[in-house]
C-alpha cells in the first residue's frame, strides 16, 4: 500500500478545507480540494511516485480536459497519475515538468503561486485535489474526494539512518571519485542503499550527516544526527551502497581520465 504525503511543508495552514462553503464558486458538495496558505514559490512536492498527465496552463473550457478543470481558475496546474488516485496541484507560479515525465515521491513538481488565468490572479495559495480511480462526476464535488483519505505525513527526505560505517581500504580510497566528481555526476542520481531504500545521492548523504554545511573533502569527518557515529566523507559515500562503486568509472569517463 502506498503511503501518500501532503504536498506542502509541515506546518502549512489550511485556508479552505475540502467540502467547505457549498454553493457560489463551489459545487453542491462544497470545495473540491484543500487550499493551503503558501507564500509565493513554496516548493510543492509529489505525494507519491507517478506519471505526469499535464503540466502548465490549460486551454479551452473544463470539458476540454479529462479532469474537468476550469482553465479560467486553475492557473498553472500539474496533474499526476499515481494509479489508484490522481493528484492535482493548481495556481502554481512555475513548473518545469512536461506531460509524460515520471516523478518520485517528494520530488518538487513546481513552486506555489497565485495564477488563475493568464490575466487575473488569486491570493497566493495551493489548491490541491485528489481524484480516485473510477471517479464519478455526480458525487457533489465533480468526482473529487477529501485528500485526507490518502495523505498523511510530510516529506522529510530519506528516513533511513546509517548505524554502522565501515572504513574503506587504501586501494578503495584511491579508486573513489572526488567530491567534485560526485557533485558533477550523481548528486541527483538515484541510488539504492544496502537496505533497499531508494533516493538521490544528496538526500542519502544529508540524512547521514548533521553538519552538511561543511565543504566535503575526502578526509572530512562528519557526524551522524545522533552524534554517535563519525566517519570520513569517503567512507560514508562508499557505504551508501553498491551503486556508489560505479561512480569512479562514470566520472573517469566524463573528465577523460
Amino acid at each position: 500500500m502506498v503511503n501518500y504525503i501532503w504536498p506542502v511543508p509541515e506546518g502549512t495552514g489550511i485556508s479552505q478545507a475540502f467540502g467547505a462553503d457549498p454553493g457560489g464558486f463551489n459545487p453542491a458538495g462544497g470545495h473540491t480540494g484543500t487550499d493551503f496558505f503558501t507564500v509565493m514559490n513554496t516548493p510543492i512536492r509529489a505525494i507519491a511516485a507517478g506519471a505526469v498527465l499535464h503540466a502548465g496552463w490549460l486551454d479551452g473550457a473544463y470539458w476540454d480536459n479529462p479532469w474537468l478543470l476550469e482553465p479560467s481558475f486553475a492557473g498553472i496546474v500539474v496533474v499526476i497519475d499515481h494509479g489508484p488516485v490522481i493528484s492535482i496541484y493548481a495556481h502554481l507560479n512555475r513548473t518545469d515538468l512536461i506531460s509524460g515525465d515520471r516523478v518520485t515521491q517528494g520530488e518538487v513538481i513546481g513552486l506555489s503561486g497565485n495564477t488563475r488565468d493568464k490575466v487575473n490572479t488569486f491570493g497566493p495559495h495551493l489548491h490541491f485535489e485528489t481524484l480516485p480511480d473510477r471517479w464519478t462526476v455526480n458525487n457533489g464535488t465533480f468526482g473529487r474526494v477529501d485528500p485526507a483519505r490518502y495523505c498523511a505525513g510530510y516529506w522529510n527526505g530519506i528516513t533511513g539512518q546509517a548505524t554502522n560505517i565501515t572504513p574503506i581500504t587504501p586501494s578503495e580510497e584511491d579508486d573513489m571519485a572526488s567530491p567534485e566528481e560526485i557533485a558533477q555526476a550523481v548528486w541527483s542520481h538515484p541510488i539504492t542503499l544496502k537496505d533497499g531504500t531508494k533516493g538521490r545521492a544528496i538526500d542519502h548523504f544529508v540524512n547521514l550527516c548533521s553538519d552538511m554545511k561543511q565543504v566535503p573533502k575526502l578526509g572530512t569527518v562528519f557526524k551522524s544526527f545522533d552524534g554517535k557515529t563519525e566517519a570520513r566523507f569517503m567512507d560514508i559515500m562508499a557505504n551508501l551502497g553498491p551503486d556508489v562503486r560505479a561512480i569512479k568509472t562514470v566520472t573517469d569517463q566524463q573528465v577523460g581520465k
